[in-house]
């Protein structure tokens, strides 16, 4: 999960979204639900739709209070979060909670699905 937020999270500019990709499995997939509407993504889809709005703004992403749930080669994470444009904001524009499922691949965890939700 802070692999995510350390790519996705940085001043307005550029992400490294090969390294994004590579935290995925593949068929992994991304879920916003926002306003009654859950829109699918691949990571790669994510990233071509979320790169204007990086490049242009500052977006950094915090897990607040997380647990972790954990049956041998497969995790179940969720993440309170909040994000600021600016690590010196005061207060966070959005938060919400986000859900986790990696299973492990080799010797490192992989996301199978992120899905998410705004307060």
């Amino acid at each position: 999960m802070l692999a995510v937020c350390n790519v996705i999270s940085g001043p307005a500019g550029r992400r490294d979204w090969n390294r994004f990709k590579e935290l995925f499995v593949p068929g992994g997939h991304i879920v916003s639900y926002r306003d009654g509407v859950a829109s699918l993504l691949t990571p790669d889809e994510y990233a071509t739709k979320m790169k204007p709005y990086y490049d242009a703004n500052g977006f950094f992403d915090w897990p607040v209070a997380t647990r972790v749930e954990r049956f041998r080669d497969i995790a179940h994470v969720t993440s309170r979060y909040e994000v600021r444009r600016a690590t010196t904001d005061a207060a966070p524009f959005e938060r919400g909670v986000t859900h986790v499922e990696l299973v492990r691949g080799g010797d490192r965890w992989l996301i199978a699905s992120i899905v998410w939700q705004p307060e």
